[in-house]
């Protein structure tokens, strides 16, 4: 199945990757998640360089080499189909070249500008760009991503606190309460937020 995706200066073509089939070397691919489509390089046998981030929990990761079951982490995945700036030996070459790099950032150093330089040469994620022509979309992106960072940061916290023996009193040490209140506090003002008048959407 092929369609158009359009972005904020062209349009691409991007095509199921069909159950069984190996992507072509130096093929983009894209595989959906909650907030965002990740990307990576397949650079042969099954195997994809992606620029790891966020991508696989909320401790953000470097550019890595996996096999296509782990990046797509039960997703379906597609094919961009673009043109190349280098052959697909080049492109293979320059994804490995990256390797362990950690200077992952969302807007600025992403997985999609990391495949568009292995492609192409050029440091740019059509994502970004859609958010920056879309500022409602970027508003509701942004609370997702917040909240979902706050969640995550409750969820790790309480994970930690299992794993503690407390004193006979029962109670956290002041370190850790302060911690849980911090993060008490941002929730509330984060529901707060989002409920301003004129904004045009609610968390739920």
């Amino acid at each position: 199945m092929n369609w158009s995706t359009n972005d904020a200066y062209e349009s691409v073509r991007e095509r199921l990757l069909a159950d069984g089939e190996l992507p072509p070397v130096a093929a983009h691919l894209i595989s959906p998640r909650r907030l965002y489509a990740h990307q990576g390089i397949h650079v042969g046998s099954g195997l994809v360089v992606h620029y790891a981030g966020f991508a696989c929990g909320v401790r953000r990761r470097p550019v890595e080499e996996v096999s296509l079951a782990e990046f797509a982490r039960g997703n379906r995945i597609r094919i961009r189909e673009t043109r190349s700036g280098f052959l697909p030996e080049g492109v293979v070459r320059r994804a490995r070249s990256r390797l362990g790099e950690r200077r992952y950032r969302i807007l600025m150093n992403n997985c999609e500008h990391f495949c568009e330089w292995c492609l192409n040469g050029r440091h740019r994620s059509r994502q970004v760009e859609a958010l920056m022509w879309r500022p409602a979309t970027a508003w509701r992106r942004a609370e997702a991503l917040v909240t979902a960072c706050v969640g995550a940061a409750h969820l790790a916290l309480w994970c930690a606190l299992s794993t503690i023996d407390f004193p006979a009193s029962g109670q956290a040490p002041g370190s850790l309460q302060v911690a849980l209140a911090v993060l008490r506090r941002s929730s509330a003002a984060l529901r707060s937020f989002s409920r301003r008048p004129g904004l045009g959407w609610r968390t739920r």
